[in-house]
């Protein structure tokens, strides 16, 4: 259920006997990491309490995750702890014997009715203080307070650890490019497992003395029962967020009225040129496009004073360095296209392999980190992003890996009891337009000779439990043969198939 929660300008300080967290029988605080499985304020404070003293990795949640996919983040973050809610029990099968093998400890998290966080162990018994190890250490600069997932090329997900002083970088940048403080009241509706609902939708505001309204998921009706309930005074959404928005707005005239919001941002997408006036024509305020991910946020916005006098544009730089280099990796004059290149705080320091080693190979020599955009500079330092180089599927700001469908599906049909079985030997996933979206889940799968084809909704089946929802795809191009060629040459062929669709 949807619910909203206007968090008060502080939180409460952030002491164990508020906030006691920890597994029972581990006493090496430093080294634990923890799972979260839960949506809204819930898991917004969680985080924030999580943070201070330990390693939060906050999952997907919702209808759309299963077992396997909470099975493999689990065993790939190596976390010792799972906080969840009791309504997660039976579907993630969290009394499942693996979790208890793997020495990984599950506790079940609320809010109770004075807004604090409560904890039980699994038979539903509260904890009290003295079931709670010692008394825990404060993160320090270099310590990990964040533990994000991040969709690559290579199939599996990749790891992206975020420092204390990382995150209060970014924090920093985002409070003072925007003009954040304590008068302003955030309404987020970003999923809080992403870097941008964390760092610029939460960390951000509470950090500067605002305040947050915090929604379980994100509803654009909702969005305007929360403008005229709690006043917020601005938002940070993705382009396809943006516009259900404005169509919902139609029909609440009254809220639009009333409206306090003077500052709109965007996220994870190209804000069109027309969407940005519509959203300045309707709230009468500033609009800013913004440019991050994971592995940096933020990277640029343009300044308060900007007027969408720059099409197109992600703004200036508010903090790290960033550069356009070609394929030498040399620096290329302002107004051609190469490669978006960052360094500096709040980048991250790489991604943390199973062994526990954080790999930097990802830098170049001289501290490059490759965003996998492409782009260009303007005379101005403004930036301009063409497009992408990593060949990743971005849903309305979810970011994809055609590699993890195409291993869902192929490894499905493998499967004796799956809907798919024997019914598909190869898949190639791609993205595909969406008015609305802008890019969905597109798959090109081969039907072994003598076997039926499998159908859209065989395929959805299938997968349903070794991916998340936004995953699945909602294009099919059925082929007798998948030629082992450039898999660019498959993706257009397949890719062109389905603008008819």
């Amino acid at each position: 259920m949807t619910a909203a929660y206007p968090m008060r300008p502080l939180l409460p300080p952030f002491t164990p006997s508020t906030y006691p967290f920890g597994p029972i029988q581990n006493s090496e605080s430093r080294l634990l990491h923890f799972l979260f499985l839960m949506e809204g304020p819930l898991l917004a404070m969680s985080v924030l309490a999580t943070a201070t003293y330990y390693t939060a990795a906050p999952l997907a949640h919702g209808s759309g995750v299963g077992s396997e996919q909470f099975r493999s983040d689990v065993l790939q973050s190596k976390a010792s702890l799972v906080l969840a809610s009791s309504s997660d029990m039976t579907r993630l099968g969290l009394h499942d014997r693996w979790l208890a093998d793997a020495g990984i400890d599950v506790l079940l998290i609320d809010l109770t009715a004075y807004m604090r966080l409560m904890l039980r162990d699994m038979d539903g018994t509260a904890l009290s203080d003295d079931r709670v190890f010692r008394e825990p250490v404060v993160n320090n600069a270099n310590d990990t307070g964040v533990l994000l997932f991040t969709s690559g090329t290579s199939g599996t997900k990749k790891l992206v650890p975020l420092t204390i002083h990382s995150m209060v970088c970014g924090v920093a940048m985002v409070a003072k490019s925007w003009g954040l403080g304590p008068s302003m009241r955030c309404l987020n509706q970003m999923p809080l497992n992403h870097v941008g609902g964390l760092i610029r939708n939460l960390f951000a505001p509470v950090i500067s003395g605002g305040s947050v309204i915090c929604c379980s998921a994100f509803d654009a009706n909702l969005f305007w029962d929360c403008v005229e309930d709690y006043a917020p005074t601005w938002y940070y959404a993705s382009p396809s967020m943006h516009q259900c928005i404005l169509e919902a707005g139609s029909e609440q005239p009254e809220a639009m009225t009333n409206s306090h919001i003077r500052l709109v941002c965007n996220a994870a997408g190209g804000l069109l040129p027309s969407l940005a006036c519509q959203l300045r024509d309707t709230f009468h305020c500033t609009v800013l496009p913004s440019y991050g991910m994971t592995e940096c946020m933020p990277i640029s916005t343009p300044p308060l004073n900007y007027r969408l006098d720059k099409p197109g544009t992600s703004g200036i730089s508010v903090g790290p360095e960033f550069s356009i280099l070609n394929g030498q990796d040399e620096r290329v004059d302002s107004g051609n296209i190469g490669h978006i290149v960052v360094r500096g705080s709040p980048v991250f320091g790489g991604y943390l392999k199973v062994s526990g080693v954080v790999d930097k190979s990802c830098f170049t020599a001289n501290g490059w980190f490759d965003t996998g955009d492409m782009g260009y500079l303007d005379n101005e330092g403004y930036l301009f992003i063409t497009g992408r180089s990593k060949e990743v599927i971005n849903r309305g700001g979810e970011l994809i890996s055609p590699f993890e469908v195409e291993e869902a599906i192929v490894s499905a049909a493998n499967v004796p009891d799956s809907p798919t079985y024997r019914r598909i030997s190869k898949a190639s996933a791609f993205s595909a337009m969406h008015d609305v979206l802008q890019e969905v889940v597109g798959v090109c799968v081969v039907t072994p000779p003598g076997s039926k084809r499998a159908s859209l909704r065989k395929i959805q089946a299938s997968v349903k439990d070794r991916l998340s929802q936004v995953k699945i795809k909602a294009r099919i191009l059925l082929e007798s043969q998948l030629a082992d060629t450039s898999v660019l040459k498959i993706t257009k062929h397949a890719k062109d198939a389905t603008n008819n669709y």
